[in-house]
């Protein structure tokens, strides 16, 4: 009963299986007009447990900017949450992060050139799945089977090994075969009572 108690209480605690990451991929071909800039809206998942890339190429030098995303305080729309990487007089650039993933980026390309230039951008977002325990409440009766079952197997080893053999040891007998023929009374002797 206590292994199985153990076992009990290991596969309630125990993930379920992980299943496979999601990935999320999004692109960017774009022109951007001479002297001017341009904003890319890049949705993600929210995740503790992510890794995420950014990359991009330019036709020539850049100013970009990755920034992090949410919603805003105000509840509508979307707002910035702060520069993660800028990338000053360059063709191109790459961010690479592992840990927890924000709801969405944005990317600002600034050229100021006086002709058009060429962008593509790449952005990958690999969220890990680990697996999911179970509720508290049937955590909970898991637990508490587990720990009772643990309880009386180990009372029961304890017994087993412990306990004399002869304690519940049942022996039959026959009234009177203990007794000592010399304290039994006399068939023949008279009380008085008799004729």
């Amino acid at each position: 009963m206590a292994i199985v108690g153990a076992g009990v209480v290991v596969a309630v605690t125990l993930p379920f299986a992980a299943s496979a990451p999601t990935m999320t991929a999004h692109t960017w071909d774009s022109q951007v007009g001479p002297d001017t800039w341009r904003t890319y809206d890049v949705p993600a998942d929210a995740a503790h447990s992510a890794a995420v890339r950014f990359t991009w190429n330019a036709s020539r030098a850049a100013e970009v900017y990755w920034y992090a995303a949410g919603p805003c305080a105000s509840g509508t729309g979307w707002c910035l949450e702060g520069v993660l990487a800028n990338w000053s007089g360059t063709t191109s650039g790459n961010w690479t992060a592992i840990g927890v993933a924000a709801t969405g980026y944005c990317i600002l390309v600034d050229d100021s050139g006086s002709a058009s230039m060429n962008f593509t951008g790449q952005f990958v977002e690999s969220v890990s799945n680990p697996g999911h325990r179970l509720p508290t409440v049937p955590l909970a009766f898991g637990l508490g089977g587990g720990a009772i079952l643990i309880g009386m197997g180990g009372v029961a080893t304890y017994l087993g090994l412990f306990l004399p053999a002869s304690v519940y040891r049942s022996e039959s007998t026959t009234p009177g075969d203990d007794d000592d023929p010399d304290d039994l009374p006399d068939p023949s002797w008279d009380d008085g009572r008799s004729g």
